[in-house]
């Protein structure tokens, strides 16, 4: 998709997408009618396999599954989608493999010097 970086091939690390105005943009029909939106630009990617999804999302129906976090930038860590984005991330790379790897200290001072 014209959307989607050309680097994330399916093989990337899992990758969230945040709407950051739900302050402007708070309408529930709205927020569904987005993740509806980037669902259908950015499914046929491979990367589209390793997207974290917002599983506690509300729409005017009552619960829903969005493919973005609408996040209220104003209300900072006091915004419950923001403290589920956090919790998605966390778990999401706790589950990673190479994360789990062990490699010298003194790569990680090589990196650091990068």
């Amino acid at each position: 998709s014209q959307f989607m970086p050309s680097n994330l091939d399916g093989s990337t690390a899992p990758f969230v997408l945040v709407g950051t105005h739900k302050d402007q943009v708070s309408s529930p029909a709205e927020h569904k009618g987005i993740s509806k939106l980037l669902y259908e630009e950015l499914r046929h990617s491979p990367a589209w396999s390793r997207i974290i999804d917002c599983r506690t999302a509300t729409d005017q129906d009552g619960s829903s599954r969005f493919w973005f976090f609408p996040v209220d930038n104003t209300m900072g860590i006091q915004d419950k989608t923001v403290q589920e984005l956090m919790r998605s991330v966390i778990s999401a790379v706790e589950e990673e493999e190479y994360v789990k790897l062990k490699v010298p200290f003194a790569w990680m001072a090589a990196y650091d010097d990068l």
